[in-house]
């Protein structure tokens, strides 16, 4: 069993299960028993506001336990362009370039003629303009994350199929790999992080 608490108000939450019904190790549950959950909560101001990219890896964490797996696949995927985005963004600033500047130089160094910037032009280009290494080096340390990412059976090309559906329709996906994925997509950004993280501390 999957329990997950939502926070709905300030001081309101919704408490929500998932049951497994085709795990044999679980016992049947009855109409009217009682169940004992234990749950850990974690309070936050109300006033910080999280990176897009966070509250994006929470509504994938929701779908799953919801065993809404297709729909969380586009939120992982949205995740890692805004985090990797995230990070060079704050690294520029950092370096002493004002926000609109900083938007505009990673535009205009890094995005298309259109001045839209994806996830390859972050993880490739922008990183190894910065620091020298990228998260998508086949040999590198995040190189198999980055083909669960973007290989032939990556997740990206999945997302893309649900977001651009053609005649053909696409395989569904188990709460495992979907768990998996998450995995990959929090190590694909940590990953730039890192990076940039160590570049600051050779300094």
């Amino acid at each position: 069993m999957l329990v997950a608490l939502l926070p709905v108000a300030p001081d309101k939450l919704v408490l929500t299960a998932s049951f497994d019904g085709n795990n044999e190790d679980n016992a049947e549950i009855e109409l009217g028993e009682e169940l004992d959950v234990l749950y850990d909560a974690n309070l936050t101001r109300q006033s910080v506001t999280n990176p897009p990219w966070i509250d994006l890896l929470r509504e994938a964490e929701q779908a799953i336990l919801r065993g809404n797996y297709i729909s969380a696949i586009p939120l992982l995927v949205s995740a890692i362009d805004g985090g990797l985005y995230r990070v060079i963004y704050l690294y520029y600033l950092v370096d002493g370039l004002e926000p609109d500047e900083a938007d505009e130089h990673i535009r205009e160094e890094f995005g298309d003629d259109d001045g839209n910037v994806y996830t390859d032009d972050l993880a490739k280009d922008a990183l190894k303009r910065i620091t020298g290494e990228t998260v998508s080096d086949a040999l590198g340390p995040y190189g198999e994350d980055w083909d669960a990412f973007t290989g032939q059976e990556g997740y990206q090309g999945f997302r893309h199929n649900v977001i651009h559906p053609g005649r053909e329709p696409f395989s569904t996906v188990n709460q495992e790999t979907v768990i998996e994925w998450f995995n990959v997509s929090v190590s694909l950004i940590l990953g730039g992080f890192e990076l940039l993280w160590e570049l600051d501390s050779d300094v």
